[in-house]
């Protein structure tokens, strides 16, 4: 189970819990990037 405190709208480093057992939890690093060809109209 991923728990995001809310959603990844920018770019950018983020840290996202993994819930994976009753008792393991994982922090995991996620980068936000654009995309290839991406503009900057969105």
């Amino acid at each position: 189970q991923v728990r995001l405190q809310g959603p990844l709208k920018e770019l950018g480093l983020y840290t996202v819990k993994i819930h994976l057992h009753q008792e393991i939890e994982a922090d995991l690093k996620v980068w936000v990037v654009p995309t290839v060809g991406a503009d900057d109209n969105g």
